[in-house]
């Protein structure tokens, strides 16, 4: 109920949306995403995958609850019949960032804006930074959680490219879901909001509507029709 109330405060477009109120919400969903760390993941320092940043949390756990309210909103831009399936997959699909080391940690600090910070680990810790998609889901099984089919392709989908660059598996855009590509985008949407929380005053919309364009001219990740239908 509370991700929905978020979701559809983040379309409505008009200055009758609070900020207050929206703050609010998102601090209740953080303390869910919290919750859920807790409930499924042995962290012995968990300050280590939910890393802090100049005041702002920008560990990918921590931000699970507001990148889970964009791709929640970028499913029902586009129309998408099970909104709730991409939040639901966006509070799970980075659990398994509690392998990290303390020093993949402090590199995902330092490059929180880079979609590819394993270029920065040396081959031990990007082989590690690329386990733990596979790791996210194993979390879930071994404490006897039912995974869905669907639900751990998008998963095991949302680091992958549309060149084949990406991870774990190096797939290609044609075999990637759609609701992989909205995770990855609704990622990407949250990071550059963070990074330009100091420098930029455009509205919400207009944010989105950069973000998007910038990976449709960038053209090596995102399926073009997926994002023209978000230009929309």
């Amino acid at each position: 109920e509370k991700f929905s109330e978020l979701i559809m405060m983040l379309i409505d477009e008009s200055s009758q949306a609070s900020f207050t109120l929206g703050n609010r919400l998102l601090e209740d969903l953080r303390k869910i995403s919290k919750d859920l760390v807790e409930a499924v993941a042995i962290a012995p320092d968990i300050t280590e995958v939910v890393p802090q940043g100049g005041g702002i949390a920008t560990g990918a756990i921590e931000r699970a609850a507001a990148t889970a309210s964009y791709a929640g909103m970028f499913a029902m831009k586009i129309g998408h019949p099970q909104p709730e399936l991409l939040v639901l997959t966006a509070l799970i699909g980075d659990l398994g960032q509690v392998i990290l080391t303390p020093q993949i940690s402090q590199i995902l600090r330092e490059h929180n804006d880079d979609p590819t910070p394993h270029k920065f680990m040396d081959q031990q810790q990007a082989q590690l930074y690329r386990a733990y998609p596979n790791y996210s889901i194993k979390l879930l099984l071994d404490r006897r959680i039912q995974v869905k089919e669907d639900v751990r392709e998008i998963v095991l989908a949302k680091n992958e490219w549309g060149d084949g660059s990406g991870f774990p598996q190096g797939l290609h855009l044609k075999s990637i879901p759609a609701e992989s590509q909205i995770l990855a985008l609704a990622q990407v949407l949250d990071l550059t909001i963070i990074g330009a929380m100091a420098k930029s005053e455009l509205p919400f919309a207009e944010k989105v509507k950069e973000v998007v364009n910038a990976e449709l001219q960038r053209g090596n990740r995102f399926g073009p029709e997926l994002l023209v239908k978000l230009m929309r």
